[in-house]
């Protein structure tokens, strides 16, 4: 199944060279290289023309194509970038973090003190 649109971008994750890159007609892909889709198909076969039942992805600006058929790529071979709206959460931070790099400043524990500087004398023997 492909859910992707035109207008997605989408990042590679397997760009191991088809056929039709080994042979030169269709540009190499990069692994972690970002894309956008363009288009969503479905697919010809490159000799006959006939439609082979398969959904196909074309990339804005790497248009190609074998015998008049226009290529395509197949979708798993990229995954969608999520790209999140973090302006609620910014609005819900904190917004003084001045504190925050300061040390704290903890309160006197004189029983605690007191018995530790015996522990230290060596005073439990």
């Amino acid at each position: 199944m492909c859910d992707f649109k035109p207008g997605d971008e989408v990042i590679c994750v397997d760009a191991v060279a088809s056929k039709f890159t080994r042979l030169g007609y269709a540009p190499p892909l990069v692994e972690g290289q970002t894309y956008e889709i363009s288009d969503i198909f479905e697919v010809r076969t490159a000799l006959s023309g006939k439609l082979s039942g398969q959904i196909g992805v074309a990339l804005a600006g790497l248009e190609w194509g074998v015998n008049g058929v226009r290529g395509a790529w197949t979708p798993s071979r990229f995954r969608k970038v999520q790209r999140r709206d973090l302006s609620t959460w910014l609005e819900t931070a904190a917004t003084d973090t001045d504190h925050l790099d300061k040390p704290i400043k903890t309160p006197a524990r004189p029983k605690v003190d007191a018995l530790l500087k015996r522990v230290q004398s060596g005073a439990f023997g």
